[in-house]
């Protein structure tokens, strides 16, 4: 029996897709990591920090914690054990 660990988005949030499938846990962690952190560069480079935060600027030390925040709770790491 092997396991391998998938990330994906989390259905409670409405998700439906697998983000990438790694062989080990350390590998699914930065993974998720860096999906946070390019989301959050998307958000901050393209959106209004008025319609996100409801402020007209970013405050980039707090909003980047916060959008980090929010998007870790759309991901999940789930472990499956995979039959060869």
């Amino acid at each position: 029996l092997i396991t391998k660990f998938v990330l994906a988005e989390d259905p409670c949030y409405g998700g439906e897709d697998i983000l990438g499938i790694y062989f080990n846990k350390a590998d699914a962690e930065e993974a998720f990591y860096e999906t946070c952190e390019d989301w959050v560069y998307e958000t901050m480079m393209t959106a209004d920090p008025l319609e996100v935060f409801g402020l007209p600027e970013w405050d980039w030390a707090s909003d980047y914690k916060w959008l980090m925040e929010d998007c870790a709770k759309t991901l999940r790491i789930v472990e499956v054990p995979y039959y060869v």
